[in-house]
């Protein structure tokens, strides 16, 4: 099992090297043939059968839960390879301009492989796999957590969208997606936003919290000249080489994306290196969600924007802030009911529930939604349940951060002393195991609920 692991850990690396080289425009595109060759007996799912044998031949459930995490890491190597080239169609097409629909049928090609792969591995469904992957995890319960989030908020946002787009002066412009994208932009206050203050602004919230990135080892920011996209976390080694790459430098959004990607970036950096593989890389995708949430959340803290210098755009910045923050849970929560419809199809073809998606995003964002769009908004094996699971977790462990430390938890040492404890230990929890640790209570929207009615 030792060999299997040194090779799921090099199967990681090498993946995330590539795609590190493609941010960086050092490769024109992911070379998924050379990875399937060069690790093999993953990609092919030789050694799926030995592991699955290896795990079910334990009884403490500890050891059982670590070889599992293995099995799923093979699985997702296998499931990669064989769909890999439909969805690096579906990028070459967007990138050269199809249409909506002509995505959209892409789309469908990559969902069917996808079930036809998932089958063979021994899932029905998409739910299937999660619910195995994450036990712990109450899928249903969830979904209704996110209608919960959506009724309480409701009236917050459907007052405060025409009241931000007339203060914006695109009031009659709000109707799609895009609009409603371009409208939490906050073009502006692009000035406030600048490539000059980037670095300095994160770095001031890091300094208090002993977390510099410009002090870590094994952490940087790579800055490709002429690129666009958001910024984006690579964690080649973890910890070791953990990259931050930006393509775009200002901007509201790319600030909120860089913010993110810190976090993330520090849960890596701060992993400790004697963990095995399964409690550094592999484990709950909602854990280093949240702390890239942690950070993001940071921007639309009514104790941050006030020490943000935006002289007189203070409070109209406050406000295209915080309706940011609850716009975006709101697309989240509003992703969770499709999600699920998608998770249960066993295959075929996943069209009659696009005329859902669009119904759900338009109920949620108050915009239009194409339905086309959907295959590009969801996924399969339910990520928006742990979108929102991480939100539920960064709000809950900001909630103690501030409890401990005051209003301002970034500029406290000790708030930095427990976010190093707890990124010490890797993946090793999950979402609700850690909340548990903390003694944050059961992981839920409430504490959501609650910041946005008192912001709003």
């Amino acid at each position: 099992m030792e060999s299997l692991t040194d090779l799921i850990e090099a199967h990681a690396e090498a993946r995330e090297r590539e795609t590190w080289e493609v941010l960086l425009g050092q490769r024109a595109q992911f070379d998924a043939e050379g990875l399937e060759s060069r690790f093999e007996l993953l990609t092919s799912g030789d050694a799926l059968e030995t592991a699955r044998a290896e795990r079910d031949a334990v009884t403490s459930s500890d050891l059982r839960s670590a070889r599992e995490r293995l099995c799923f890491a093979i699985e997702d190597a296998v499931l990669d390879a064989r769909t890999r080239p439909l969805a690096a169609v579906v990028q070459r097409r967007a990138a050269a301009g199809a249409s909506l629909d002509e995505l959209a049928e892409r789309r469908e090609e990559h969902f069917a492989r996808l079930a036809e792969v998932r089958a063979k591995l021994g899932y029905a469904t998409g739910r299937a796999r999660a619910e195995s992957r994450h036990p712990g995890v109450d899928f249903d319960a969830w979904g209704r957590e996110a209608e919960r989030l959506l009724e309480r908020t409701n009236a917050l946002y459907r007052d405060a969208l025409p009241a931000l787009a007339r203060r914006a002066k695109v009031a009659p412009a709000v109707r799609t997606r895009v609009d409603l994208e371009r409208l939490v932009s906050m073009p502006s206050f692009d000035a406030l936003f600048s490539a000059a203050r980037r670095e300095p602004c994160l770095e001031y919230l890091l300094e208090g919290l002993g977390a510099a990135l410009g002090k870590l080892r094994g952490v940087a920011v790579d800055a490709p000249p002429g690129s666009v996209g958001r910024p984006v976390c690579v964690a080649i080694r973890r910890p070791g080489n953990v990259r931050i790459v930006v393509r775009t430098p200002a901007g509201a959004p790319v600030y909120r994306g860089y913010f993110e990607a810190a976090g993330r970036a520090l849960h890596a950096a701060f992993t400790s290196p004697s963990l095995p593989v399964e409690r550094r890389r592999l484990g709950d995708p909602a854990l280093p969600a949240a702390f890239g949430e942690l950070l993001r959340q940071v921007l639309a803290d009514p104790a941050w924007l006030a020490d943000f210098p935006a002289g007189r755009s203070a409070d109209e910045l406050a406000r295209a802030a915080r309706f940011e923050h609850l716009a975006r849970l709101r697309r989240t929560a509003g992703r969770v009911a499709p999600a699920l419809a998608l998770a249960a199809l066993a295959g075929g073809s996943p069209h009659r529930l696009a005329d859902l998606y669009a119904a759900a995003l338009g109920a949620a964002t108050a915009v239009e939604h194409a339905p086309p769009e959907f295959l590009a908004g969801t996924d399969s094996e339910l990520g928006p349940v742990h979108a929102l699971r991480a939100h539920c977790l960064a709000s809950q462990l900001g909630e103690l951060l501030r409890k401990r430390c005051g209003r301002r938890f970034w500029r406290e040492r000790g708030a930095g002393a427990l976010l190093k404890e707890i990124w010490n230990t890797g993946s090793t929890y999950t979402a609700e195991g850690l909340a548990s640790e903390l003694g944050l209570g059961e992981l839920g929207v409430d504490s959501l609920i609650e910041d946005a009615l008192r912001a709003g």
